[in-house]
């Protein structure tokens, strides 16, 4: 999960906290890439460099489930980082509002027809 909160000019990080679960062995708080974040603005520049942090920080004690790679859940915990910060947004361009829609467990969806 991340909690990230802006500073008075609503566009400055002020505070953030990254938590990372499945990735590594123990739950990783990622205070490497939360220092990050903290006084930068969230654009392209600064999402590409907490991604780098954070899969470092997930490198250092990887999980070692061997159903899924290191790659594979550095690459979801990636994932999960930009969902963070399109969320963070205050709008988003058409093609990204899906982004932000939840996921609905296939309990709750409608029986395909197969057709």
């Amino acid at each position: 999960g991340v909690f990230i909160s802006f500073g008075s000019d609503g566009a400055t990080v002020e505070d953030a906290r990254v938590v990372v679960g499945g990735a590594s062995r123990t739950l990783l708080v990622a205070e490497k890439t939360a220092e990050l974040l903290k006084g930068s603005r969230l654009d392209q520049g600064t999402f590409s460099s907490a991604a780098t942090a954070m899969g470092a920080e997930i490198a250092k004690d990887p999980s070692l489930d061997p159903r899924q790679t290191l790659e594979y859940r550095s690459a979801l915990a990636v994932g999960f980082l930009y969902k963070a910060f399109l969320a963070a947004r205050p709008a988003l361009p058409p093609a990204l509002q899906s982004t932000q829609e939840s996921i609905v467990p296939a309990s709750a969806r409608p029986v395909s027809s197969g057709t």
